[in-house]
C-alpha cells in the first residue's frame, strides 16, 4: 500500500521571531470557501468609539467593511494576536449587517464592478497587507486602515479619489460619540506599525 500524495504546501515568509500565528482568521471559518462567490458593492472604512492610550490621550480602532448585500458585509479587522512579537491577525468576518452601529465615524468608498470579496484579499495578500506588526504599545489599526485605502486606489479598487483623500484625511484625527473629534489634548498621531 502506498501512501497518499499531497500537493506541496506553498511558500510563505517566515513569521516574526518564530511565532506560529496566522495571520488570518475567518469566522465561521467556512467563510474561506465562499470569499470568491460573494461580490463587493462597496466599502465602508469605520472609526469605533475611541479608547483610552494613555495620560488621556485616545485612539479609534478603525475597520474596513466590504458590503456585499443591502443588509450584510464582511468585516477586515486587523488585531493583536496577544504575542510579544507584536503581530497581528487579519479577522474576515461576516456580518449580518453592513457597518456596526457603534462607528463614531464612517466613509463610503465606490468601489468597480465586478469585485469579490477574494478579489480584495488577494490583492491585500499580493501586497502583504495581512502580515502586519503593531507597535510596542499595541497600536497600529489607523495605519493599517491608511495603508489599505491607499493601496485599494492605487489598483483602481476604488473608484472616487476624493472619497478616499477623505477617509485618509479622517484617520489623521482621533473622533468621539456622535462623529466629533474628541479635544485637542486627546488627540493622538496615527502609529506607524510594519508589514512583514
Amino acid at each position: 500500500m502506498t501512501s497518499p500524495k499531497f500537493p506541496a504546501l506553498p511558500k510563505v515568509d517566515p513569521l516574526p521571531s518564530g511565532s506560529m500565528t496566522p495571520t488570518i482568521t475567518y469566522i465561521p471559518p467556512s467563510l474561506s470557501s465562499t470569499l470568491a462567490t460573494l461580490p463587493v458593492l462597496g466599502i465602508k472604512a469605520a472609526a469605533h468609539p475611541p479608547d483610552n492610550v494613555s495620560n488621556g490621550k485616545k485612539t479609534n480602532h478603525w475597520v474596513l467593511h466590504l458590503q456585499i448585500s443591502q443588509t450584510g458585509s464582511v468585516r477586515l479587522d486587523i488585531s493583536p494576536t496577544g504575542v510579544s512579537t507584536g503581530a497581528g491577525c487579519l479577522i474576515v468576518r461576516k456580518l449580518d449587517y453592513i457597518v456596526s452601529s457603534n462607528a463614531v465615524k464612517t466613509y463610503d468608498l465606490a468601489v468597480r464592478g465586478g469585485l469579490t470579496v477574494k478579489s480584495i484579499l488577494d490583492c491585500l495578500q499580493s501586497e502583504h497587507k495581512d502580515r502586519f506588526r503593531f507597535t510596542s504599545s499595541g497600536q497600529g489599526c489607523r495605519f493599517w486602515v491608511d495603508s489599505l485605502l491607499a493601496l485599494l486606489r492605487q489598483r483602481q479598487i476604488t473608484t472616487v479619489g476624493s472619497e478616499t483623500q477623505t477617509a485618509r484625511a479622517a484617520l489623521q484625527r482621533v473622533w468621539g460619540l456622535g462623529g466629533q473629534l474628541v479635544p485637542a489634548a486627546s488627540q493622538t498621531p496615527i502609529m506607524q506599525g510594519t508589514f512583514y
